[in-house]
């Protein structure tokens, strides 16, 4: 064979060669890419949302006499107050509260809570799929009970104690003489505690739960 024809036939051998690679990478990475395509359909769901665990343990929940005071002054023309649960990225859930101010023949309120209840310690009370977390409310004759035990007691802070009835979370209310210590700490067994009677913090709807 002449030189020239050896040099046509190596150029010739190399395109082959350099063709055959090129398509079965190309066919290589068309698998992948199914194969990829395929793990995450199976592995997400279908509209995108990822799975959410929900459930946990409620906290106790409490706040300092002087804000809860100065969320609601005596005398006012507040009716009660509307209690909406909130979600941290790193605390169990908790509730913010908005008076209702009565206007006229409707009841009105601010676009930032009046005040926050804060996490105390973790309870054995668990929530999880099924649980409601509506509204909570506390009426004016429930708010100048507590404001009454708080002068009367000369109380510091104010707690809440979570139950669950029916998948409706509801909370007893004490006054608490000396501070409540903040960050899921144990309770100071030496202050005292007095249960506010005729009081609860109810769901609504559908507050139908006796007081206990």
């Amino acid at each position: 064979m002449s030189p020239k024809n050896k040099t046509l036939a190596l150029l010739f051998f190399s395109l082959v060669l350099l063709a055959t690679t090129s398509c079965n990478n190309q066919n290589a990475a068309k698998d992948a890419s199914v194969d990829s395509s395929a793990t995450k359909s199976t592995t997400e769901p279908k509209d995108g949302n990822s799975l959410l665990a929900f459930n946990g343990y409620l906290d106790d929940l409490y706040i300092d006499s002087f804000s809860f005071t100065t969320a609601y002054p005596t005398p006012g023309p507040t009716r009660k107050l509307v209690l909406l649960w909130t979600f941290g990225a790193n605390t169990a859930p908790t509730l913010h509260g908005w008076k209702a101010v009565v206007n006229g023949n409707r009841d009105t309120f601010a676009t930032n809570p009046d005040l926050k209840l804060l996490n105390g310690k973790v309870t054995t009370v668990a929530f999880g799929p099924g649980t409601y977390f509506g509204n909570e409310i506390l009426t004016r004759q429930e708010i100048m009970a507590i404001k009454t035990a708080l002068a009367f007691n000369k109380a510091q802070s104010i707690l809440f104690r979570p139950t669950i009835t029916n998948n409706q979370i509801t909370y007893s209310i004490y006054v608490v003489k000396g501070p409540y210590l903040n960050d899921k700490a144990e309770f100071n067994a030496l202050v005292e505690i007095i249960r506010v009677d005729n009081t609860a913090l109810n769901p609504s709807p559908p507050r139908r739960y006796t007081i206990q």
